[in-house]
C-alpha cells in the first residue's frame, strides 16, 4: 500500500476546487497554475486510489453524498 503524503500545497488545492466545483475558477484562488492545481488536487486521489470529484462540462462533481463535506458545499 502507498503512503499517503498530504501537504498544505494540496489541502488548499482540493479545498478551493471543491468550494469552487470548477478548477479554472480554483486555479485564481489558489494563484497557481491550472496544471500545477490540478496535479495537486490529483496526487490524492492517485496515492489512495478513491475519486474525489469527476470533471463533467459544467465543472466538476462529486462522485459521493454532499453531506460528508457539508460545509464545503
Amino acid at each position: 500500500m502507498k503512503r499517503l503524503i498530504l501537504n498544505f500545497r494540496h489541502l488548499r488545492a482540493l479545498i478551493e476546487v471543491f468550494r469552487t466545483k470548477n478548477f479554472s475558477l480554483a486555479e485564481k484562488q489558489v494563484g497557481v497554475s491550472q496544471p500545477s492545481l490540478h496535479r495537486a488536487a490529483r496526487d490524492p486521489e492517485r496515492l489512495s486510489g478513491i475519486t474525489l470529484f469527476e470533471k463533467v462540462s459544467q465543472g466538476i462533481q462529486f462522485p459521493w453524498p454532499a453531506s460528508i463535506f457539508p460545509a464545503i458545499h
